[in-house]
């Protein structure tokens, strides 16, 4: 579905998702009871959301990279404690690093499938999640649930 006919009710109702004022429940919801031209919004509403497995290029657990989240702490130490997703090439370094930077929706597996791709092309990647430290405190992201589900278990 392109963007040209996907009613501007739908853009406004993904804009309140994407910044944390409903939860996808509520997305899907609202965008269920719309109809529009006699089309359902929620299949225009579906066609926003991203489809990070389709769009995966390299796996996390390709034998070419070594991946694994990482803490640090901040540069400064104004944001208390970061978290990244590291990947190396298979072999020994040196290697030459390569740092991606995520947009305003965080860590994501599209952001993490950018790094695993710079490695598999010889790179050490880091790429942090800048919005991990604030995670918590301000309606933790999808990325940054994931990592406190899996942290809280493996610790």
């Amino acid at each position: 579905m392109s963007e040209n006919i996907i009613d501007q009710r739908v853009f406004d109702l993904y804009e309140e998702y994407c910044h944390g004022r409903i939860d996808r429940r509520e997305f899907l919801g609202r965008a269920g009871a719309l109809t529009i031209g006699g089309v359902s919004a929620l299949y225009m509403a579906q066609a926003l959301l991203p489809r990070y497995a389709e769009a995966q290029t390299i796996s996390f657990t390709d034998e070419r990279i070594k991946g694994l989240y990482v803490e640090y702490a901040s540069p400064g130490g104004s944001s208390g404690t970061m978290r990244g997703y590291l990947v190396q090439p298979d072999g020994n370094g040196p290697f030459p690093s390569v740092l991606v930077i995520h947009e305003n929706r965080g860590l994501n597996p599209y952001v993490e499938d950018v790094a695993r791709r710079a490695a598999v092309a010889g790179f050490l990647t880091l790429a942090p999640d800048g919005l991990f430290p604030w995670a918590v405190t301000r309606g933790m992201t999808t990325t940054a649930a994931r990592y406190k589900r899996v942290w809280t278990r493996a610790n």
